[in-house]
């Protein structure tokens, strides 16, 4: 599975110049490299990931280098950073904000996937249920409790309700998952995972054009380099738009009328 944080980090990489090492210090709010030289304030704003370690996986936005003890500091990470653990840094030209909102567009653009359902549960000798906001367009129904799961093929959507056919109803307590074409979730957290229909390559390719556009848009058009890298993540776009299938399944077919 891929998370939110495996994302930007490989987004910024396509953006800008990451340094990566290997930590000789840390704790819960720092992380030290020795090997590191870089000016005093060098990385503020910027932002750190954690690649192995206790906190693996996780990233947080730096709030002051201090080149005189080789350390970024940082908000209070759930455990402790220690030596031999690996990271990368970015500096504050792509912020983790942008970064995040730059995956969140290019996910808007990328169109419908199929997204999963889990908040109806069966009622006794119920054949009629509202559908969940936001939830439409189903492709799937699937019925049961865990591990005995089963699709059911005897159901139809009608103005926002989920009717089943008679004597093909849930049972009491039955979870009721329903599978439909939607927007992919906003994501907000290192943990959120994409949708594993979404191309990886092509959401990280999509999402550094869009925070290379508004990088050319907060600094202006003289940057020539950051002009080249927008064409050629333009092109790779276009590219990758042509070599993927539609990111949500065909609808299961109706197997009796209601």
């Amino acid at each position: 599975m891929t998370t939110l944080a495996d994302v930007t980090l490989a987004v910024a990489r396509l953006c800008a110049e990451i340094a990566d090492g290997t930590a000789t210090g840390g704790s819960a709010t720092t992380v030290v490299d020795t090997g590191i030289t870089h000016p005093n304030d060098f990385w503020n704003n910027g932002t750190i990931w954690l690649r192995s370690g206790n906190n693996i996986g996780k990233s947080a936005v730096i709030t002051d280098y201090a080149s005189a003890s080789w350390t970024w500091t940082f908000a209070t990470l759930t455990l402790l950073c220690a030596a031999g653990d690996l990271y990368s840094v970015c500096s504050a030209a792509y912020p983790r904000s942008s970064l995040i909102g730059a995956i969140n567009q290019a996910l808007l653009e990328m169109g419908k996937v199929t997204t999963k359902n889990t908040s109806l549960t069966g009622l006794a000798t119920t054949w009629e249920y509202t559908l969940p906001a936001g939830v439409s367009n189903l492709t799937r129904v699937v019925v049961g409790v865990s591990p005995n799961y089963s699709i059911n093929y005897f159901w139809e959507e009608v103005g926002g309700k989920l009717r089943f056919a008679n004597g093909y109803q849930p049972q009491l307590a039955d979870e009721i998952i329903l599978y439909y074409a939607g927007a992919h979730a906003v994501l907000a957290l290192d943990a959120d995972v994409v949708n594993a229909m979404i191309p990886i390559e092509q959401l990280e390719w999509l999402g550094a054009l869009y925070a290379m556009r508004a990088r050319i848009n907060l600094v202006g058009g003289n940057d020539t380099r950051l002009q080249g890298k927008i064409i050629e993540a333009t092109q790779r776009t276009e590219t990758l738009k042509t070599q993927f299938l539609p990111r949500f399944g065909p609808k299961d077919p109706r197997l009796a009328a209601l």
